[in-house]
């Protein structure tokens, strides 16, 4: 068994096409100002200001992550028989942050981590657990 990582890129730059070639994944993060996800992604805002407003914190858009996830699995990891991946809402933006999408191989659910590697919203797609069998 051989293990690894592919780098991807989360985060809108402000062209608005994400370009989607190779290993960058283009866009993924949006701003969140707690319970509800407020549209397009800018630059993070860590702390409030005088007037009052809440501090905005960017967020990975799980769909936009869903697709490059997929991707990286089936073009860089190889892994065949995906039938879906998914990704948890409301992640935010932060180095250091870890967390699990899960994909369907082969009708199993199976983790696939991701670690958070930049301010910029890049992240590690981790080889997912290997399917097992079926019990005897």
């Amino acid at each position: 068994m051989s293990c690894g990582f592919l780098l991807l890129g989360a985060c809108d730059n402000g062209g608005g096409d994400s370009g989607g070639s190779g290993e960058d994944a283009g866009t993924g993060a949006r701003e969140s100002t707690g319970s509800r996800p407020s549209g397009t992604s800018a630059p993070a805002v860590t702390s409030g200001t005088e007037t009052g407003v809440a501090p905005v914190t960017r967020v990975f858009d799980p769909e936009t992550m869903r697709t490059s996830v997929l991707q990286v699995l089936e073009d860089g990891y190889r892994v065949a028989d995906i039938e879906d991946v998914t990704c948890p809402a409301d992640q935010p933006v932060e180095v250091g942050t870890t967390f699990d999408c899960t994909a369907r191989i082969a009708g199993q659910d199976v983790p696939v981590p991701i670690a958070v590697n930049t301010e910029e919203g890049q992240y590690e797609v981790g080889q997912p657990a290997e399917v097992s069998g079926p019990t005897p």
